[in-house]
């Protein structure tokens, strides 16, 4: 995967957000007194970057992992060192931030999440126009049934940060002594580091 295609996939966007994140904060830390906008910008980068990484590891754990495995298609790209990195540090990362920030999530803040995913859809088309094809099946504007599949991302989206909206309200550290083992066992639920198949056949050797 090279040129522009990269750019293409969901988790580069992803990651991407989460350096934006990351570079905010530290700008945050190095200003005496930061203003308004900027905390509030670095509160919905945070809530846009912890619900879509949450997106991203769980449809690969319980999506493009148990699929491509019924449907006998080779998986063992997704377990290569790069992709584990790719598919799970990202929510580790941002649970991790969660127990050290401990930022409650606003409602109103959803707008921005879509925002992100409509940016996306975009510049996805742009580089499908470049590149010749589309990286995912549900971004193809040719298809009959697109208008329902590019609401269904917007939906994935919102729902997303509706899980995570209510993740930080009731599994706050400060609130809930329970918070952080619970969000810590939570994370190692839906990360997957190791195929399903050999797992399998370690059960059967036993």
């Amino acid at each position: 995967m090279g040129g522009l295609t990269e750019f293409g996939t969901f988790t580069f966007w992803a990651w991407n957000l989460q350096g934006v994140y990351y570079l905010f904060t530290l700008y945050l830390h190095v200003l005496p007194d930061p203003s308004p906008l900027l905390i509030q910008t670095t509160v919905i980068l945070f809530e846009v970057s912890f619900s879509v990484a949450i997106l991203v590891t769980v449809v690969v754990t319980f999506v493009l992992i148990p699929v491509g495995i019924h449907m006998k298609e080779d998986v063992e790209g997704l377990f290569a060192p790069l992709a584990l990195i790719m598919h799970n540090l990202n929510v580790i990362f941002m649970v991790l931030e969660l127990i050290w920030n401990q930022i409650k999530f606003d409602l109103s803040h959803l707008p921005f999440v879509i925002l992100f995913g409509l940016v996306y859809v975009i510049a996805a088309w742009f580089i499908a126009y470049s590149q010749g094809y589309f990286f995912y099946f549900f971004l193809n504007f040719n298809q009959p049934k697109c208008i329902l599949l590019h609401l269904a991302l917007v939906l994935a989206l919102s729902l997303f940060y509706l899980i995570s909206y209510f993740t930080t309200i009731w599994l706050n550290p400060e609130d809930n002594l329970l918070a952080i083992p619970v969000l810590l066992f939570g994370t190692w639920f839906i990360c997957c580091i190791q195929s399903p198949e050999v797992k399998d056949l370690s059960t059967k050797s036993e």
